[in-house]
């Protein structure tokens, strides 16, 4: 009976102590990689940009990634990077300089190389209004 106690705490010890390791590593770990820096900008109607951001965080695997954004237009705030932290990208992938003709909020994007997530419509806000911007995406392997 002593051995079934026993074993029952060992078990119950470990447990907790895994638990608690298993939390601090979620915690931890970055929701999403910072930012580097914006590589460019791209002017839409009515002030919005597509903005280009390298992230140099991706390891030994993935050194550079690009993540393009649809940003409304500029408000108070100053800082590009910080303005990106609550939007979601409409394309990452390893090509830079993705962006070409624009023409009445749609946009022709040539990627050559790895595409790791696209949504082809993005959309912002203007007098609170939503306006989209369509995407057309024409990819070619290396």
């Amino acid at each position: 009976m002593r051995k079934v106690k026993y074993y029952k705490r060992l078990f119950l010890i470990l447990f907790v102590i895994c638990l608690v390791q298993a939390s601090y590593i979620f915690i931890s770990m970055p929701v999403s990689p910072e930012p580097t820096r914006v590589v460019s900008s791209t002017a839409l109607n009515d002030g919005a940009s597509i903005f280009e951001v390298l992230y140099d965080s991706g390891g030994a695997t993935v050194p550079f990634v690009y993540r393009y954004f649809v940003v409304g237009p500029r408000d108070d705030r100053g800082d590009d990077l910080a303005r990106l932290k609550d939007l979601h990208p409409f394309l990452v992938t390893k090509t830079s300089g993705a962006v070409g003709q624009v023409v009445n909020n749609r946009v022709k994007l040539q990627v050559v190389g790895a595409i790791y997530d696209f949504n082809n419509v993005g959309s912002y806000v203007v007098d609170k209004k939503l306006k989209l911007v369509r995407f057309d995406l024409n990819s070619v392997s290396p």
